[in-house]
């Protein structure tokens, strides 16, 4: 049978009862029976208890509610309990192994009806339980068709210019471009490029084969080998048109911060990567190893301060009007970042025509 492990939300993960990442969790691990039914087997810890070496009444309510919902999470309906119904026929006893069993019984359009079971060591009923569940509808609610159009009826374009989209930013929204740059470890600009798509999930690829083309073009022979991206570039499309002359990726999977907690909170993984996982767990494995927060953590070093160094110095608005005089400026500005990257470092063959260029003024 299957474990159910694999298809935790960010938002499960730290459920007590079968949260993966719940320290102080039960660690429950259910199981696929069938399409409507999941089991598990636990041994309760005697801290758990009531009377002593007898399980909790309310441990029992938590297994069960946690199982029945897993039942209607098979049916792709994640649901809230909103009633529950159990009776305790006999005692479960702490350091035990019991055995757990959900089935969803009947639906309908937005509610669940779930029972579930506790089974002693020697499989006699224990506890019995039914759960009505509500249905949790994803997304926002529609908007009613009339508003739409009267909406679209209002609509506003920016005259001055059209090209421009607004964006969404830390400090709010603006009217303006995406601006793209794919840089080195030593902050030197390989590609920029602007586009009027807010996300940035399909810019990974356009911009790896533009770095990859202007190595080419400047004669560098060495190759891109990996790619550090945040997790606005994340998809899982993006992995699966991945081609043999791609670099490897790691690309973060949930925001910046949310990722550095996770790396800090979770031990790097041990032995073979199981083959169940979808290709947002392998990325999220893959980041929590040794060499993956090692490799990571260089991103916001290499990135971050040149976008930072270029706004310092007036690079955060464009002058110019349209889309390709726009990416015209900004691959100016990001060329004039890289010549000065390039003076501060003191190269040698940069120093060398500076002197010769000198020499009869300083005669």
């Amino acid at each position: 049978m299957r474990s159910v492990l694999h298809m935790h939300l960010d938002e499960t993960k730290h459920c007590f009862v079968c949260g993966p990442d719940n320290p102080k969790g039960l660690k429950l691990e259910p199981y696929i029976e069938n399409e409507n039914a999941v089991v598990a087997s636990y041994v309760a810890p005697d801290y758990l208890c009531g009377f002593e070496g007898i399980l909790h009444g309310g441990m029992h309510c938590a297994l069960m509610d946690c199982m029945s919902l897993w039942a209607s999470y098979l049916q792709g309906k994640p649901a809230v309990t909103t009633e529950f119904n159990v009776k305790l026929l006999k005692p479960v006893f702490t350091g035990q192994e019991i055995y757990l069993r959900s089935e969803i019984v009947s639906e309908d359009n937005d509610s669940v009806v779930v029972r579930g079971e506790i089974r002693n060591t020697q499989k006699e009923l224990c506890t019995v339980s039914e759960i009505r569940a509500k249905i949790k509808k994803r997304g926002r609610k529609p908007k009613e068709v009339a508003k739409v159009v009267e909406g679209e009826a209002k609509a506003k374009a920016n005259v001055t210019e059209p090209d421009s989209r607004i964006m969404k930013t830390r400090t709010g929204y603006i009217q303006g471009y995406n601006a793209q740059a794919a840089v080195n470890r030593g902050q030197i600009i390989l590609a920029a490029d602007v586009t009027q798509e807010a996300n940035d999930v399909h810019q990974l690829h356009p911009m790896t084969e533009e770095a990859q083309q202007e190595l080419k073009a400047a004669g560098v022979e060495y190759e891109i080998e990996i790619e550090l991206a945040d997790a606005g570039y994340w998809s899982e499309r993006n992995l699966a048109e991945l081609s043999p002359t791609d670099p490897e990726f790691l690309i973060a999977t949930t925001k910046d911060w949310k990722q550095r907690k996770a790396m800090r909170g979770q031990g790097a993984p041990r032995g073979r990567i199981p083959e169940h996982l979808s290709p947002r767990e392998r990325m999220e494995r893959k980041l929590l190893t040794k060499r993956g927060k090692s490799l990571y953590k260089l991103r916001s070093q290499m990135i971050e301060p040149v976008f930072g160094q270029i706004k310092s110095r007036g690079g955060d608005t464009f002058m110019r009007r349209g889309l390709e005089a726009v990416r015209s400026e900004w691959r100016l500005i990001c060329a004039t970042h890289n010549l000065l990257k390039l003076f501060r470092s003191g190269d040698s063959k940069f120093v060398q025509v500076r002197t010769i260029a000198k020499a009869p003024a300083c005669a």
